[in-house]
């Protein structure tokens, strides 16, 4: 087959681009300074998949990337684009930007810096310049040394400033909460933060749903717990874009309170609406570029069932099943594409439930064991495509502070309740996820899956090809299976029985039955294999029941 080509290329910023279609990598010139990067629109034939690549810049970069790639069947098409910063265009900046201007200067005196116009740029007695205004004429901040002029800068507009949406969803450890007994203003000291002018949050009330868009906060200004302030800040050192996080989560909510007529789902639909006309409006200072949700849920509700008439009912001998978890949360996130418009999901595994992990996993504080809502996380990386996967792991490593190795990594993240994440593993828990969403949406990531990772039943422990499982008579057995990195183009993996499918069975959440045809001591071969051919072979074996293996039975009951 004949490779597939664009039929247009555009750039909404740069009048002077001209498209051929034989020609795959170009160079656009910029502004220098901290322009917003042209939005890119691509079209090609019927039948053929069109994916954008925005451009990324990080700080103080001068150059950026993007990509537009084309795939039909198994042929694919790159085109390439490079944006260079050429001072010859002029210098412009992005609405609420800080810029130091630091002109040489090595006389007696100090530097006095003014601004030519103080409703667009204001200037601090340090000279770090501040956009306080859109303005497409040219401002000029000026340097002087009692009347001598030392420097200036012409800033030449500025110009509106593209802004993420993020939205923190789920439960507590989504909101920020901490455990019982910690010193909460002391923790709060020890938050990440950005620059002035990059990162903000609008907090959602998560018992009534109150907010205001007046109340929304600089996070280098306005103190506020969870992972919100690490991840925009190390997002924002990787791709200098700015993003408002909307933190509209709550504690214990079960997973029903996010379904489309759910209480918690009613808010995000709310604040959405609100934040969306707050920034298409003709005078925003600001423009929508990229939205997305980071899902953090499953802490308390594992042990929670919701009966219809009757709400949520405690039953600490009755999981909710994995694939009612798994239908709901696909359901939730396709909501969220049609209503809150986003375009990733990332999920944030969350650690076990103390009052249902292993005796072994609660005596060394690693919550990892894979009970029905994990292991209904895992399946929805697994059989999804790359915009909704999980992007921290974070959960299984962390440890409680008087864990008996300070020098394991993990340690010290969560509170003495073993529950809520402390200050410093939120701020662990922000740079991971952010890493793993550059990753998997910047133009120059290494996206090729390099390991399938196979964990056994506690949730932790690698299984290497030809180990032998034991499964308990009249129980069941879980397995996990995940592509490595996180963020990898080709996540899905498919559990098989490939000898012995007879007498076993494994399901999509990789729990492994035999059937009543099995005898003590029959054997089968259980295959995971990834879309892009990384494989991984266990035996399972059955045996009499245990205790453990009762156990079992009742962590991996289905619908």
């Amino acid at each position: 087959m004949k490779k597939p080509l664009l039929k247009t290329l555009t750039l909404d910023s740069c009048r002077d681009f001209e498209f051929d279609n034989n020609i795959f990598e170009y160079t656009v010139a910029i502004p220098d300074g901290n322009p917003r990067l042209p939005k890119i629109c691509a079209t090609a034939e019927d039948g053929v998949d069109v994916k954008v690549l925005r451009p990324i810049r990080a700080p103080h970069s001068r150059t950026a990337t993007a990509k537009v790639v084309l795939t039909s069947g198994e042929n694919k098409t790159e085109y390439v684009l490079n944006f260079v910063q050429d001072a010859s265009l002029g210098f412009v900046m992005q609405y609420d930007d800080r810029y130091a201007f630091a002109p040489e200067y090595s006389g007696k005196g100090k530097l006095k810096f003014t601004s030519s116009d103080e409703s667009v740029l204001t200037v601090s007695e340090d000279g770090v310049i501040h956009a306080v205004a859109l303005s497409s004429t040219p401002v000029t901040v000026t340097a002087k040394v009692c009347r001598t002029t030392v420097a200036t800068l012409t800033v030449d507009r500025v110009e509106r400033a593209p802004l993420n949406i993020f939205y923190a969803t789920g439960q507590s450890n989504s909101r920020g909460s901490y455990d019982q007994g910690i010193d909460r203003p002391t923790e709060q000291l020890k938050m990440a933060r950005a620059p002035l002018g990059n990162t903000y949050f609008l907090y959602v009330d998560p018992n009534t749903g109150a907010f205001s868009t007046d109340e929304i906060y600089d996070f280098g200004e306005k103190i506020r717990s969870g992972f919100h302030g690490a991840l925009t800040k190390r997002w924002y050192e990787l791709t200098g874009e700015k993003t408002l996080m909307v933190i509209c989560a709550c504690d214990g909510v079960a997973i029903h309170s996010w379904a489309e007529d759910g209480r918690m789902y009613g808010y995000a639909k709310t604040v959405s609406a609100a934040v969306e006309a707050l920034y298409s409006a003709p005078d925003s200072p600001f423009e929508i570029n990229r939205r997305g949700f980071f899902w953090t849920h499953g802490e308390t509700q594992m042990v929670r069932w919701y009966e219809r008439g009757k709400g949520y009912v405690q039953d600490s001998k009755r999981l909710l099943w994995d694939n009612e978890y798994y239908d709901r949360f696909i359901a939730i996130r396709n909501n969220m594409i049609n209503d809150l418009k986003v375009d990733f999901g990332a999920i944030v595994l969350v650690r076990a439930n103390r009052n249902r992990a292993r005796k072994e996993s609660i005596e060394l504080g690693m919550l990892t064991d894979l009970l029905p809502i994990r292991a209904a996380q895992y399946a929805v990386n697994n059989t999804t495509d790359s915009s909704l996967f999980i992007a921290s792991r974070v959960g299984d490593y962390a440890k409680m502070p008087d864990f008996h190795d300070s020098t394991a990594y993990g340690f010290g993240f969560v509170g003495p309740q073993n529950l809520h994440y402390t200050q410093t593993g939120y701020n662990e828990q922000g740079r991971v996820l952010a890493e793993n969403l550059y990753g998997a949406l910047s133009p120059t990531s290494d996206r090729t899956p390099t390991e399938l990772e196979l964990l056994d039943s506690d949730g932790r422990t690698r299984l290497n090809d030809g180990d032998e499982l034991t499964v308990g008579e009249g129980g069941g057995h879980r397995i996990a299976a995940i592509v490595l990195p996180l963020y990898n183009d080709a996540p899905q993996v498919k559990y098989t029985v490939t000898e012995g499918a007879d007498i076993c069975n494994i399901d999509v959440y990789g729990n492994i039955r035999f059937t009543a045809a099995a005898r003590l001591g029959d054997t089968a071969e259980i295959t995971a294999q990834s879309e892009s051919g990384l494989v991984r072979r266990v035996r399972a074996r059955l045996a009499a029941a245990t205790e453990d293996s009762e156990n079992d039975q009742t962590q991996n009951q289905i619908g």
